[in-house]
């Protein structure tokens, strides 16, 4: 009987060694998290209603959702994007959305040099490189400013403080 103790003990320490071991040489535990981030996004916009989104939340906590994704993420999908460069899960196409203020932003690609700003769905900036140069638009297609490019410190700098301002401030 001491015999399997012993040999049962010793296999569960080898077992144990083997999985840290495993563990310690995936890389998937530093990555964006896309799966988790999408999910409390979601979570975040589905309704105004601040009661409602706390509720969904402790459901998904309860059912496990969040906690699913979050596994999902470390060992697969990160792991996927550290050896492949990109995240499966991760927008392909260069959308990013965030949530500030009680506003809805999305940051999206257009062209090559373009992208554009939509805050509620409404258009709000558009960012267009020109040279050494980025040009900011209205929504109307009006320009709005000019940002130099430095190139000895890749900074976007504004030629002069007040244009910076202005541009901070559209």
């Amino acid at each position: 009987m001491k015999r399997k103790t012993a040999v049962a003990s010793r296999l569960t320490a080898v077992s144990l060694t083997a999985v840290l071991s495993v563990s310690a040489l995936l890389p998937g535990c530093y990555g964006q998290f896309a799966l988790t981030r999408k999910l409390y996004a979601w979570n975040g916009h589905v309704t105004g209603n601040p009661i409602a989104r706390s509720a969904i939340m402790w459901a998904f906590l309860i059912i496990p959702v969040y906690e699913l994704a979050g596994l999902g993420d470390f060992f697969i999908f990160n792991t996927v994007e550290v050896f492949s460069g990109s995240n499966p899960v991760a927008d392909a196409n260069g959308v990013r959305e965030l949530d500030r203020d009680g506003h809805h932003y999305v940051i999206r690609p257009v062209g090559e040099d373009t992208f554009e700003v939509l805050c509620d769905g409404e258009l709000t900036m558009r960012y267009r490189r020109v040279g050494e140069e980025i040009v900011v638009e209205g929504p109307e297609g009006a320009p709005r400013g000019r940002l130099a490019l430095s190139a000895v410190d890749a900074a976007v700098t504004a030629p002069n403080p007040a244009d910076a301002q202005r541009v901070a401030l559209d």
